[in-house]
């Protein structure tokens, strides 16, 4: 009888000496205020936002802003490390910012962050976003890059492409880029870059040659990306866009006989 009384009492004790040595043995320092990340244009009107854990904190609560008016109100608060925003709306850019909570006190705001709802999603090479990660050029392509700016340009977001190509000994390969809702010859906004080298502009469907002037057949890497003055050129209202574009290739020919 006696032990079936006191049962109830020893599992109630037991249970809170476990929680509070749990209490006792966590780490006494503050909660470290880090910037969340941010994913945009991986699905249609989504943001995600993603933080690492942190044991000094009991909860995170995520804050978003619109951009355009920047007053921050709480959409997230919880002890998950990710957050799916499908509440934004289309080609519209927000400011999203991490507080921490530990018991009764909240530790924040983290440095903002800027996500964009879009309706049109990044392409299928993606990611490509390094030399390392390069896309192979071996057939002809319809791709997308895309850039945002904040107001007063604190936030800027740009997508660049990179690929590579190869190039046999002794040849120059020529490529072309183009879109084609516009005329051939024009300005189209866009940026190359080939490694090791200053980025040019790229006309629409003109010639972009690749020359290999060795006997080795070497690959050549190069980047495509949205001109900076063409995504904002108002600093007190941001702006961005995506645009697509078409790699072609058109054909070899002997090193030195091309234009």
């Amino acid at each position: 009888m006696r032990i079936s009384t006191l049962l109830p009492v020893l599992i109630l004790v037991t249970s809170c000496t476990a929680g509070l040595n749990d209490y006792m043995s966590r780490s006494g320092s503050d909660p470290t205020i880090v910037a969340p990340r941010v994913s945009s244009f991986t699905e249609a009107n989504t943001v995600i936002i993603q933080w690492d854990e942190d044991e000094c904190a009991d909860e995170y609560a995520l804050y978003r802003a619109l951009d355009s008016d920047r007053n921050y109100s709480l959409i997230y608060q919880g002890t998950d490390l990710s957050f799916r925003d499908e509440s934004v709306l289309a080609e519209t850019r927000y400011l999203y910012v991490l507080y921490k909570i530990r018991g009764n006190s909240e530790f924040g705001p983290s440095p903002s962050v800027m996500g964009v709802g879009s309706s049109t999603i990044q392409d299928a090479y993606e990611p490509n976003d390094s030399y390392e990660d390069a896309t192979l050029f071996t057939y002809d392509l319809y791709a997308n890059v895309y850039g945002y700016k904040s107001i007063g340009f604190d936030h800027t977001i740009i997508d660049r492409d990179y690929y590579c190509v190869t190039v046999k000994p002794h040849m120059t390969a020529s490529y072309t880029v183009g879109i084609t809702s516009a005329p051939s010859g024009d300005n189209t906004d866009l940026k190359l870059q080939r490694r090791y080298y200053d980025s040019e502009d790229i006309t629409n469907y003109d010639e972009i040659a690749f020359d290999n002037p060795t006997s080795d057949t070497v690959t050549f890497y190069f980047a495509i990306y949205l001109d900076e003055n063409a995504i904002a050129s108002d600093i007190t209202n941001g702006g961005g866009s995506f645009l697509g574009y078409e790699l072609e290739y058109i054909g070899e020919v002997p090193s030195g006989t091309g234009d």
